[in-house]
């Protein structure tokens, strides 16, 4: 079990101020530095025990727990600096790159039998930027009867797979609209229940669509 020992705890980076040989006889010069992985007392033996990491290498370094020089108990400031660890580097942003443009049916579909239609035309408009034309279409689909506002909720949810499908894209608009789009659809969805309880009962779904999109957001930087 790892703990504390004046300055020193594990995740630092130890650098050697003066220099000592340890109790099995491991010089450590002035300068020497690792990140400590492991720091306790070996109480069988009754010895102090730092594992640090240093030239790709693990070393324990043993002082006698009793000892009156060197390393030990209320006598590592005088050994050791400490220092943070760099942070990790960032994980490196996904590249940009258009998915491929999906067929575009050239007349808009309007029967409410023709919804996977309808709906994979938006995706194929919003996929060349033409805005005015995906509205249009959307708005066509929600058009009429909608008992529950079913179709209003998978058009939300499909929107956000839109937007997440070009996350990406070098055109920065086509990723905005749709994201824009997906929350003002979800919010509608949202706005359409007829009680508190109905509302609380839908709000799981739109913050989960939110936090897609804020993820998005986020590696997008």
């Amino acid at each position: 079990m790892s703990c504390t020992i004046d300055h020193l705890r594990v995740d630092l980076i130890a650098t050697v101020r003066q220099a000592f040989t340890d109790a099995r006889g491991v010089r450590c010069r002035v300068g020497d530095s690792g990140l400590i992985r492991h720091l306790g007392v070996e109480w069988p033996r009754q010895e102090i025990v730092i594992e640090w990491e240093r030239d790709g290498a693990r070393e324990r370094l043993y002082f006698p727990l009793a000892g009156r020089e060197g390393p030990g108990n209320g006598r590592m400031r005088s050994y050791f600096d400490v220092t943070e660890p760099p942070p990790p580097p960032p994980p490196p942003r996904p590249q940009r790159r258009a998915p491929p443009l999906p067929d575009l049916a050239a007349s808009p579909v309007t029967e409410p039998g023709r919804y996977d239609e309808g709906f994979a035309r938006v995706r194929a408009l919003v996929a060349r930027a033409r805005f005015a034309e995906a509205e249009v279409q959307l708005r066509a689909l929600l058009t009429g009867p909608d008992p529950g506002g079913c179709r209003l909720e998978q058009t939300a949810a499909q929107m956000v797979e839109v937007a997440v499908a070009h996350a990406f894209d070098p055109n920065d608009a086509i990723y905005a609209w749709a994201r824009d789009r997906a929350v003002q659809l979800w919010y509608a969805w949202g706005s359409q229940a007829t009680s508190g309880g109905e509302g609380a009962a839908r709000l799981p779904s739109i913050e989960a669509a939110e936090a897609r999109l804020a993820a998005c957001d986020a590696q997008r930087g």
